[in-house]
């Protein structure tokens, strides 16, 4: 092998290796979809928004979510004070 030869085939490595990895990553994608029910209906509850027969689908804001949060937060510390005294 000629210096040019090692030198090209030293600057590709890197990247051959690096597609590797995608590669193995893609292949266990793939097989997770063929192999598994699970990994589908993942993408399809999180991508198309799929439920289950008789499932019930609640959508709750963020809001919402914080200001629930919140309050329990401050029923913690009320019943803690309350202890203490």
């Amino acid at each position: 092998m000629t210096d040019r030869e090692r030198c090209i085939e030293k600057s590709w490595r890197p990247i051959i290796a690096k597609l590797a990895r995608r590669n193995a990553g893609l292949d266990a994608d793939v097989h997770d979809l063929k192999e598994g029910l699970v990994a589908v209906e993942e993408r399809a509850r999180a991508e198309l928004g799929m439920i289950k027969p008789n499932e019930t689908y609640y959508h709750v804001k963020a809001d919402e979510v914080n200001l629930v949060i919140d309050e329990m937060i401050e029923g913690v510390f009320k019943t803690a004070g309350q202890e203490l005294l």
